[in-house]
């Protein structure tokens, strides 16, 4: 039976395409809100139970992700027979950033850390696959509608992440206080917030990323309760940025939000000019005078000292990636068509550094992603990166006229200039690729193709024969790449704790089960060695080593990547 002017067979209520057209309602309906979910879990995700407590869970969480959409598109092809959707304009630009990652993982100077990454940086081709798989399965899972509920959902995880970074400033930055110089952890006497980044670097990344699009928000509100809400979450992002003291996050920001409020701007002054430049003089002149006088607490002394140095590369840790960006291109020589292996910068840097610029501290990035992609996946990664940022403009330049089209972009862009001084990283890197999700989604036009086949080509018993152990696979990865590290890294504190307890047979125990559930990790293998040379703090063996047994260990460690000199040197 067909329904008069349709030219389609109709759907019969209890029938299996109606059983199978409701099944694949609701799997959209989980589509949609497991990235959703992960846009919020993401930036959230800590284990204080292991050692790695903000980057390792953030890495299970995105690998759970990817597993957790792949399985929707397989239950998808289970119920409807129909496993194909439309693609996105990103995806040859995808192909060749991770086929350029697995050609120079080939060939890489250590398999292993091109492939998993180094410890608490996790940056090898796994997680580069990762990226992409998580961009496209959830790009194709989300309309331009649902896009924006992603974005929201984005900006969720950042309010609270921002809201817990303001807290810990508050309180840790009280109790402890802050050095007056640079670190990582402290400036100008005021505590960098890390909130659950870890980093205030990678907190700032994030914050920046987001910033343009609460300003969009903000903007686009209607009604004084969206406003009020839109404000909020706006102002509370903006302190938590603030307080990270990161220079490139704030010029990022500054970019994205300045693209956003331009068109509002303008428009504003040309309807109420004298207005716009009254209120532009007194705060120019309230600035003036607060740096004048330095009203304002401490730590608004301390961002307006931090933003004086914008422009200078010559002091601090400008003066540092000067020094690694020069070092860097002798590396890039040495290998330049397709670099040492993703992840391997801190393996090689050494044998190309002209000074110990950390001191310290191991040098691991070029703090410039470009530079970094052209060490460790050569020229030939570097032009798969140009290309993905030249189909992203594409992409927004078909879409541009779609609502909050440049929103979205200037979100992009504000993170892509984090990363003139920085690196991809998980910590913001996931939700980044979050964002390009559903900017690709807002971007597109049209409807999605209808989800269900006329006629599969198999029938839904042997489909689901297939899909069972698919499934299983599935899951049992998930287990393997997700809940293992973690369960190892958190036998790998429990080790360190002992052994700072003296119980050093307890100590023995929980490393080897480390090194069992993740056998690929240097770490667990050097700790291994320590213990079995009884070291002291001071590096010294004591009563009860193990000399022969701990050098096996350091062989380990040095052959899974560890590059320090206190490992390679035992």
């Amino acid at each position: 039976m067909a329904v008069e002017g349709s030219g389609e067979p109709a759907v019969v209520a209890g029938s299996p395409a109606a059983s199978a057209g409701a099944w694949a309602r609701r799997l959209d309906r989980l589509d949609a809100l497991v990235p959703r979910a992960g846009a919020v879990a993401l930036p959230l995700a800590v284990w204080p139970f292991g050692y790695d407590l903000f980057v390792l869970p953030k890495l299970a969480v995105l690998r759970l992700l990817v597993v957790a959409l792949a399985l929707l598109r397989l239950a998808r092809w289970a119920v409807t027979g129909r496993l194909a959707r439309r693609g996105t304009p990103l995806d040859l630009a995808l192909v060749l950033v991770v086929g350029s990652a697995a050609v120079s993982t080939a060939l890489a100077v250590n398999v292993g850390v091109a492939v998993l990454g180094t410890y608490t940086r996790y940056e090898g081709l796994l997680t580069i696959a990762c990226y992409a798989l998580l961009f496209r399965l959830a790009a194709q899972a989300i309309d331009g509608r649902e896009a924006w509920t992603l974005v929201r959902s984005l900006l969720l995880g950042g309010y609270l992440v921002a809201l817990l970074a303001i807290l810990q400033w508050a309180i840790a930055g009280a109790a402890v206080g802050g050095g007056a110089g640079e670190t990582a952890r402290t400036f100008g006497g005021s505590l960098r917030a890390a909130s659950t980044m870890g980093n205030a670097d990678a907190l700032g990344m994030f914050l920046a990323l987001l910033l343009p699009l609460a300003a969009h928000e903000l903007l686009a509100a209607r009604g004084a309760g969206e406003r009020v809400l839109a404000a909020n979450v706006a102002a509370c992002l903006g302190l938590g940025l603030l307080l990270t003291y990161s220079r490139a996050a704030w010029a990022g920001a500054a970019l994205g939000v300045a693209v956003v409020a331009a068109r509002p701007v303008a428009a504003a002054v040309r309807r109420r000019p004298a207005v716009a430049v009254a209120g532009a003089t007194a705060a120019a002149a309230l600035a003036v005078w607060a740096a004048a006088a330095h009203a304002g607490p401490p730590w608004v002394a301390a961002a307006a000292a931090r933003a004086a140095t914008l422009g200078d590369l010559t002091g601090g840790s400008g003066a540092t990636r000067l020094h690694i960006w020069r070092d860097s291109l002798g590396l890039i020589a040495a290998r330049p068509w397709v670099g040492w292996g993703p992840d391997t910068f801190g393996l090689v840097f050494p044998r190309f550094a002209t000074g110990d610029w950390t001191p310290g501290f191991t040098i691991d990035k070029a703090h410039d992603d470009l530079l970094q992609v052209a060490a460790t996946q050569g020229l030939v990664g570097v032009a798969a990166q140009l290309c993905l940022l030249a189909a992203v403009a594409a992409a927004w330049w078909r879409g541009r006229r779609r609502p909050g089209a440049l929103a979205l972009l200037a979100a992009w862009a504000a993170y892509q200039v984090t990363l003139l001084t920085g690196f991809s990283w998980l910590p913001a890197a996931a939700p980044a690729w979050l964002l390009l999700a559903a900017a690709a989604a807002a971007w597109r036009a049209g409807p999605e193709p209808p989800a269900i086949a006329a006629r599969p080509v198999m029938a839904r018993p042997a489909r689901a024969a297939i899909a069972a152990p698919a499934a299983v696979a599935a899951l049992t990865a998930a287990l393997a790449l997700a809940a293992a590290p973690v369960a190892a890294d958190t036998r790998f504190r429990d080790a360190l704790v002992a052994r700072a307890g003296g119980h050093r047979a307890p100590a023995l125990r929980d490393l080897a089960e480390a090194r069992r559930l993740a056998p690929g990790e240097a770490v667990y293998a050097a700790a291994a060695g320590d213990a079995l040379l009884d070291v002291d703090p001071t590096g010294v063996p004591g009563p009860r080593a193990d000399p022969s047994a701990a050098r096996v260990a350091y062989a380990d460690a040095v052959r899974l990547g560890d590059a320090r000199p206190s490992v390679k040197h035992r």
